[in-house]
């Protein structure tokens, strides 16, 4: 099967495709790996300044307790981010997983069609050569049939002057007993 210069084009186009997406999965585990940690920090965190605040608690600092309060909300607030920020990329991932899927079965049905059309050419290809080889035949055949009708044209010629020939000859030998 020959290999349309588009069909590369589209298949150069479709590995790099592949590439970049293996790439960006790469970076996106990367980023999720650290948001993990990031989120396991903050739950440390978080768990630390709970603990520090059922000991403050009994102190009775309120100092203390706003701040440790405001270093909770502000981790919870990042960690929310994180968390949002991981699901835009999940959602983002299965968006491109989705249109690697398409583009994948886009290119299959162009490569199945492709094949239908050569398969197609092949069958016209050799429809036009039985057409010619019937041309070629019927062309032979109209030459012999010219050359029989030249010979049959040249013989009755022949057969006429015989003709003439014989009928002249038998008219001057009526004419011969006729004037004796």
């Amino acid at each position: 099967m020959q290999e349309q210069p588009y069909m590369r084009q589209y298949d150069m186009k479709m590995k790099r495709m592949g590439e970049q997406m293996r790439k960006d999965e790469q970076e996106r585990g990367q980023a999720f790996n650290e948001l993990r940690q990031m989120k396991r920090i903050a739950e440390k965190t978080n768990v630390r300044v709970d603990e520090t605040l059922a000991n403050k608690r009994s102190n009775s600092e309120p100092h203390l307790i706003e701040n440790q309060l405001s270093v909770k909300e502000s981790s919870n607030k990042k960690l929310s981010e994180k968390d949002v920020l991981l699901d835009n990329m999940r959602n983002e991932m299965d968006n491109l997983r989705s249109s690697e899927d398409n583009a994948m079965t886009l290119l299959s049905d162009y490569k199945r069609r492709i094949q239908e059309l050569e398969i197609e050419l092949n069958k016209t290809k050799e429809s036009e050569a039985n057409l010619f080889d019937t041309l070629v035949m019927q062309t032979k055949q109209l030459e012999q049939n010219k050359i029989l009708l030249e010979e049959s044209k040249l013989e009755i010629t022949s057969l006429e002057e015989k003709l003439m020939t014989v009928q002249l000859s038998a008219s001057q030998t009526f004419q011969i007993p006729g004037n004796e």
